[in-house]
């Protein structure tokens, strides 16, 4: 199953054996607790450019982790040991 890492959807998965892995929006917000913005006000109000993308699917892939709309840094969990990386298309 497919996933928000630390959500309870990754909780629920793990206690029934399923295997879970942690999905990573390239191309939308995330707030300072890591939590994702509403996609279609948040991409409206603070657009992400194709090279923001890429360089927020380096740091993911290189450190775990990225920056949220208002600089923190945001890191994977631990139990993320595998991640998808999703970017729309619209």
């Amino acid at each position: 199953m497919l996933g928000l890492p630390g959500s309870a959807h990754q909780e629920a998965c793990e206690e029934l054996s399923v295997e879970f892995i942690g999905e990573f929006y390239a191309d939308l917000q995330y707030s300072d607790e890591g939590k994702l913005l509403a996609p279609r006000s948040a991409a409206e109000r603070h657009p992400i450019t194709g090279e923001q993308v890429y360089e927020r699917v380096k740091s993911v892939l290189e450190k775990r982790e990225w920056k949220s709309l208002n600089g923190v840094s945001l890191t994977l969990p631990e139990s993320a040991t595998k991640i998808s990386i999703c970017v729309h298309g619209e």
